[in-house]
């Protein structure tokens, strides 16, 4: 494997952690906006014992949404230090072989 292919594969994985974190931006986002609008609306406009139950479970899954989001966001970071790793031991081989070559 040459050096273009490894800085190729490892920006494309790089680029992919950050598509990660984009997307747990996104949920966490939905999490903390969209549905605790939603929930509050529901509050004001729903009383009895059903709405408390509904809301009760609507803030356990935007705290299942958060806690996903930041799954996410821990498997980016992984990618990222998977392919640092990876990285550096594919350029580590390349510079052993060009040192063998050279001493041909």
């Amino acid at each position: 494997m040459d050096e273009s292919t490894i800085i190729f594969n490892y920006n494309r994985a790089i680029g992919q952690a950050g598509d990660l974190d984009n997307i747990a931006k996104e949920v966490r986002k939905l999490a903390d906006r969209s549905l605790t609008d939603s929930l509050t609306s529901i509050d004001k406009n729903w009383d009895g014992e059903n709405s408390k139950k509904f809301l009760n479970k609507g803030n356990k899954l935007k705290g299942r949404i958060a806690d996903s989001a930041d799954d996410i966001q821990r498997i980016a970071e992984s990618i990222r230090q998977m392919a640092e790793a990876i990285y550096e031991s594919e350029m580590e081989a390349v510079r052993i072989a060009r040192e063998r070559e050279a001493m041909e």
